[in-house]
């Protein structure tokens, strides 16, 4: 009888203590939070989103591109040289109007009659430059009685150029001429070789003709 006593009491003992474990659990569970497992970063990453506005930068094109107007006119000066009172001897012969155009440059520059520097060149025909450099070339060889001409650089401004040898009122004298889509020129150096000429074209066709 004593002994069923004590199993009776063990059981009763087994469960109190069973109950109040399970009511600490209950009680703690909202009072703590559980802990950030470790190695697990508990921040978001820095965003790498570019901060800018985004899109590329306009690109503008420069002269002798095909979204730009060339237009000639006549220098103050040419290669550095003034222009040169016209006079019976340096006077060159009648320019004639081979095609419609808008603007014109034409002069004679040079330190006296027998050494001279003369520019013509045509702008905003409206002629096709194949059609425009047919006319004009065949004029410029009757003018100043030039010989085969040879290719050239024709320098940034583009285009093609031809240099060779002619005349400038029958003495001897370097030609370069040069057509691109929007002008067509001729230099006439005398006296002067077209090598030398040529190694001078892009320079003093810049002074020429440029963005409209």
């Amino acid at each position: 009888m004593f002994l069923w006593i004590l199993v009776i009491l063990l059981i009763v003992a087994v469960a109190l203590a069973g109950g109040a474990y399970a009511a600490g659990l209950i009680g703690g569970g909202g009072s703590s939070s559980a802990a950030a497992p470790t190695g697990v970063p508990t921040t978001a990453p820095a965003s790498t989103a570019p901060t800018g506005s985004g899109g590329t930068a306009a690109s503008n094109p420069g002269p002798g591109t095909a979204a730009s107007t060339m237009k000639v006119a006549t220098p103050a000066t040419l290669g550095g040289t003034e222009k040169l009172k016209t006079t019976a001897k340096n006077k060159p012969s009648a320019t004639p109007d081979l095609f419609p155009s808008t603007a014109r440059a034409e002069g004679v520059f040079g330190l006296d009659d027998r050494n001279i520097m003369y520019v013509w060149a045509l702008s905003g025909a409206t002629v096709a430059q194949e059609e425009r450099a047919a006319l004009f070339g065949a004029e410029v060889g009757n003018r100043f009685d030039t010989g085969a001409l040879i290719a050239v650089e024709p320098g940034p401004i583009g285009g093609s150029a031809q240099c060779g040898d002619g005349k400038w009122n029958g003495r001897p004298a370097a030609v370069c001429v040069w057509s691109d889509p929007d002008s067509d020129g001729v230099l006439v150096d005398s006296p002067g070789n077209p090598e030398a000429l040529a190694g001078k074209l892009s320079a003093l066709r810049a002074e020429i003709e440029k963005p409209a």
